[in-house]
């Protein structure tokens, strides 16, 4: 799952506007009545990555990472979204309070209200995550992209932002996810 690091950055980026080419272009072909996803739990070991330069060209195996943080996320089953992408300026679609964090041994997200306030579930092509950040006007982004369900795997992209075109480059975090139907005793440890 081999990504270059100015299409993780613009991805970040465009995510605080809810907006990806090939998410939208997923998103027109799900048109199944009563589809619904799957229960899914990513069990991930990210890293901080030390040494991105949005000025340069970089792939994923430029980046250098340190640390190795175990998170566990949680995306419960929900319909399959159809239609246009919602537009950022709207209010948030209530997301369901099942999505959460549900392991952060580290504490990457320390000060992190762990409930989401805007969720854009284009599952298996992309998910879109933000988390307002308590007594502070950073939010929490957190973008899972490439998807792979077939392998089990997913790539997972996290920082602060302010807004879409500003976050944090001293809190990236990135890394490998197993995907699960279930949490595993191991994975809630």
């Amino acid at each position: 799952m081999k990504q270059s690091v100015p299409t993780v950055l613009l991805a970040a980026m465009l995510a605080l506007s809810v907006y990806s080419p090939q998410a939208s272009a997923a998103v027109k072909g799900a048109s199944v009545a009563g589809a619904m996803l799957p229960d899914r739990y990513l069990t991930c070991i990210l890293g901080r990555s030390t040494n991105i330069d949005p000025g340069k060209p970089q792939t994923t195996a430029d980046i250098i990472s340190e640390g190795r943080h175990k998170f566990v996320l949680r995306l419960p089953p929900i319909p399959v979204h159809r239609g246009e992408l919602p537009d950022p300026t709207d209010a948030p679609d209530p997301v369901d309070a099942r999505t959460r964090v549900l392991l952060d041994a580290d504490g990457l997200t320390t000060g992190v209200v762990l409930t989401f306030n805007r969720v854009v579930d284009l599952w298996p092509t992309r998910v879109e995550m933000l988390s307002a950040v308590v007594g502070s006007s950073w939010s929490r982004m957190i973008i899972i992209d490439p998807i792979d369900p077939a392998a089990g795997r997913a790539h997972l992209f996290m920082t602060r932002v302010r807004d879409a075109a500003s976050m944090d480059l001293q809190h990236i975090y990135q890394g490998e996810c197993t995907i699960a139907d279930r949490l595993s005793t191991t994975a809630a440890r």
